[in-house]
């Protein structure tokens, strides 16, 4: 499982230089996949503060693909636990699930990686110098 998650994020940071779609996680019925270049820092509706990036579900069997909102609260990232939030891209509720990071289930995988995004991030504002 952590390979699968340091393969996952050196994927991310390939791919978010080339501006497009890298593999996340997969299982039997679909792959994950998060938009390169997408993922945010911001607030919820609730004003907790989150980290948010661009996902889309392709179902294997017909190729149809659904691309969602995928984010998880700071809070929760410091945690290692917590809840993966779906929503569309209009930021409409579709789904939650919960997710301990080194859990070998997709939702620990996606969050895993968004959270490894943020402390890229954080770390970046850190070395900006003006």
């Amino acid at each position: 499982m952590k390979r699968a998650i340091v393969a996952a994020l050196a994927t991310m940071t390939i791919a978010a230089y080339a501006g497009e779609w890298f593999e996340v996680a997969s299982n039997d019925e679909f792959l994950f996949e998060g938009k390169a270049n997408s993922i945010k820092i911001g607030k919820n509706n609730g004003g907790d503060e989150v980290v948010a990036v661009v996902g889309r579900a392709t179902k294997k069997k017909d190729s149809s693909t659904e691309t969602t909102i995928w984010y998880v609260k700071t809070e929760d990232c410091k945690k290692d636990t917590g809840t993966l939030f779906i929503t569309t891209m209009n930021g409409e509720y579709v789904n939650e699930t919960d997710y301990k990071i080194g859990e070998n289930k997709i939702a620990a995988v996606i969050a895993s990686g968004i959270c490894e995004g943020r402390k890229i991030i954080e770390k970046s504002r850190k070395n900006l110098t003006i």
